[in-house]
């Protein structure tokens, strides 16, 4: 017997062909009609689902980026309010170290912390921490002089996680004990070839004033370890490039070869001729 009623979502009719004895077996249990125990149908059902599915997706994102220190806001990608070209950069080069300099307002951060999450999600156990600069350097300059065990537990957590996202890099100087422990943080994530990703509102020589007196030093590292945004815009990268194989210390050759830097200096002593291309503020 065939039994009708309407969706209580999209006002479809949902028909249901029920057996006889059913029927009067439900008749009994006073359910006239058996479709008034279905509420949607199968459309909506199937909706409902893979809403349901989604954000149960959402909300394991946003726990990870909590515990990752990542701007739960930053997570979800608006593809016609976002830098499209700047996030497949990090999705096609995020295997390796990347520096992403450009002006204010151009996405760096939704970009570099939309990708970490996505990473996140489909990498289970991968330990990625998020640290605003000047946060960063306040913090461990307030730690060094009340606990010092927590700076230091602060710092090894810095070296030794799988991805670290250092953002709006270049703001304040690095000038104090905080800042030498930055320092440390890079030199260590340098020879240990972990990834790190840096975002900046400035280049080359700019960046390193900014810096302060550690700011060639960095400027090498970013010369020899990092995958450039302004050389990628420029078209001085390849297409995409698997990650460097982990070498001994002695042997291991830098992730971007020479020749990507037309301008880069012979002596890897002289940074002022590094050549990212200045589009900062």
């Amino acid at each position: 017997m065939i039994f009708e009623k309407k969706c209580e979502t999209c006002g479809e009719i949902i028909r249901v062909d029920y057996p006889d004895d059913t029927v009067r077996c439900l008749a009994e249990f006073g359910v006239p009609n058996p479709a008034d125990m279905l509420r949607n149908c199968d459309g909506c059902l199937v909706k409902w689902e893979a809403k349901r599915r989604e954000d149960y997706q959402r909300k394991q994102e946003m726990l990870i980026a909590q515990a990752s220190g990542i701007p739960i806001e930053r997570t979800q990608w608006d593809s016609e309010k976002g830098n499209n070209e700047l996030l497949c950069f990090v999705k096609g080069y995020g295997d390796n170290s990347l520096f992403i300099a450009d002006r204010y307002g151009e996405g760096k951060t939704w970009a570099v912390c939309h990708a970490a999450s996505v990473l996140i999600f489909k990498n289970n156990g991968l330990v990625v921490k998020y640290w605003l600069v000047a946060d960063l350097l306040a913090t461990l300059s307030s730690l060094y002089g009340e606990n010092m065990r927590e700076a230091e537990k602060i710092v090894r957590e810095l070296k030794e996680c799988d991805l670290l996202i250092l953002d709006d890099f270049g703001k304040e100087k690095i000038t104090d004990r905080g800042g030498e422990a930055l320092f440390r943080v890079l030199d260590s994530r340098y020879v240990s070839g972990k990834r790190t990703w840096i975002t900046s509102n400035f280049n080359g020589n700019e960046l390193s004033e900014k810096i302060g007196e550690r700011g060639d030093a960095i400027l090498r590292r970013l010369r020899e370890k990092f995958f450039s945004w302004n050389h990628y815009k420029a078209g001085k990268l390849p297409e995409k490039r698997a990650p460097a194989k982990q070498e001994p210390r002695e042997a291991r050759k830098p992730y971007l070869e020479t020749d990507y830097l037309e301008n880069a200096p012979e002596e890897a002593g002289n940074t002022a001729e590094i050549d990212f291309e200045a589009s900062a503020v």
